[in-house]
């Protein structure tokens, strides 16, 4: 039985500035930080991390909202949108001083819901002490 209290949602789509990291998951603290290092400041923005299938291989991108439209054209990220759609959800706390195992957590989500592949699952960190999960559903 699981520990955590899921939910669904329909989250609208969200389009991203983002930085693909070079592996997975290693890669993730130098994509985030490739990220923050091309913005001029981090403070206000809202960031995700997305990881999705390629073929066999797990995917991830470091992603910030823009504050602007031509943010996309002037630190030169690519453009990406997390597409909308049905969630399952769960809320983190204290992500950062106990980092949470997210592959289980997904893995935990999965049993209680049909996952749609077709979309990637989404970190959503909204301040130093909360995370939310968002495994997509059908």
């Amino acid at each position: 039985m699981s520990t955590y209290i899921y939910q669904t949602n329909y989250l609208p789509a969200v389009q991203v500035m983002s930085i693909k990291a070079d592996s997975f998951p290693k890669g993730i603290i130098t994509a985030f930080a490739r990220l923050e290092n091309a913005l001029p400041s981090p403070k206000g923005r809202r960031f995700y991390g997305v990881r999705y299938n390629i073929g066999t291989e797990i995917a991830y991108r470091a992603c910030v909202v823009p504050l602007v439209e031509g943010e996309f054209e002037l630190y030169g990220l690519e453009r990406f949108t997390i597409p909308a759609g049905q969630y399952a959800q769960v809320m983190l706390c204290n992500w950062q001083s106990e980092p949470p195992q997210t592959k289980a957590i997904f893995k935990d989500m999965a049993q209680y819901f049909a996952q749609d592949t077709s979309r990637p699952q989404i970190e959503f960190y909204k301040n130093a002490n909360e995370m939310w999960l968002y495994l997509p559903i059908l």
